[in-house]
């Protein structure tokens, strides 16, 4: 084998394989996590959490390809906050509601 013959992702040299463009991938991988993110908020805690789920078990499976590992994390992270978002601001629902609850039996 040549030394010029791009690298395969086993490592191996292989005259089928094109060397990746590096500034292509991030492209895609940043458009396509923008609109997850898009699709990611209008979900509910549950459902997001559910999809959370099956990410992990996912990443969990030895058989997960290594060009999917990144964007399945990457996905998982938008659900995570999304999940976490959505838990702040029904924490802060429950505070206002027993502060006030509180002022009422004061008075």
């Amino acid at each position: 084998m040549k030394d010029s013959e791009p690298i395969n992702l086993s490592g191996k040299r292989s005259k089928s394989t094109k060397p990746i463009d590096s500034k292509i991938i991030r492209s895609q991988l940043k458009d396509t996590l923008k609109i997850k993110k898009e699709e990611i908020q209008k979900l509910s805690y549950e459902k997001s959490l559910s999809e959370l789920d099956a990410i992990i078990l996912e990443l969990q499976n030895d058989n997960v390809l290594l060009e999917q590992l990144e964007l399945s994390y990457l996905q998982g992270k938008l659900y995570l906050e999304h999940c976490e978002n959505l838990l702040e601001v029904i924490e802060q629902e429950v505070i206002e509601i027993d502060a006030q609850a509180f002022d009422e039996l004061i008075e």
